[in-house]
């Protein structure tokens, strides 16, 4: 998605593109836009926000 930024493609473009390429709902339109205002205010971090909803860490102990 960085790559296609750099290149002044079209967000929405970009999500079909790659949901054509990798399956349905891989990326959201809306995800897909967020990432790109991201990258416009300079955050151009490719790695993942932490996520509340998922574990980082797998316990096996339980």
């Amino acid at each position: 998605m960085h790559y296609e930024y750099k290149f002044r493609s079209d967000a929405a473009d970009v999500a079909r593109r790659i949901n054509k390429a990798w399956g349905y709902r891989t990326v959201g339109e809306s995800t897909a836009h967020e990432r790109f205002r991201e990258f416009k205010a300079g955050n151009e971090e490719l790695t993942g926000k932490p996520r509340s909803e998922r574990p980082t860490e797998l316990d096996n102990e339980t």
